[in-house]
């Protein structure tokens, strides 16, 4: 029960503002000439610095299936240590195509892979564009 309250203590706090309001910019797509693809976006305005080092903000995928139509989306609250290049997701809503809610334990610190471009984008759009030291 608390731990329902937290949850949702924090997505009031840090929900994010979808439709107008929201800064979603796309920064990476992953589709290297191929169907299905996923494209990446952030919301620039909910980009925060907790600490030092550590920036926290809404990420949204959204991918795409042969059809080219939405297969998926994702809207993530992540957070990265950039002196680290950890990340963790702090917060997540996931749904396929048929609405079904899919995830992962969102909490543990994680390295990111070198071959992974997503996270090689995020980290250059949010460590070294807000030089992060």
């Amino acid at each position: 029960m608390k731990k329902m309250v937290l949850v949702a203590a924090l997505l009031a706090i840090f929900a994010p503002r979808q439709g107008i309001a929201a800064g979603w910019e796309l920064y990476y797509v992953d589709k290297q000439g191929k169907v299905p693809f996923c494209e990446f976006y952030l919301d620039k305005d909910s980009v925060m610095s907790p600490e030092k080092g550590i920036i926290r903000a809404w990420q949204k995928k959204t991918c795409f299936d042969a059809q080219k139509s939405k297969s998926e989306e994702t809207v993530d609250l992540i957070e990265i240590d950039c002196k680290e290049r950890t990340e963790r997701t702090l917060l997540r809503n996931k749904e396929d195509k048929d609405g079904a809610y899919m995830g992962r334990n969102p909490f543990e610190w994680h390295y990111a892979d070198p071959e992974d471009t997503a996270f090689s984008a995020r980290f250059k759009t949010l460590c070294k564009a807000t030089k992060v030291k």
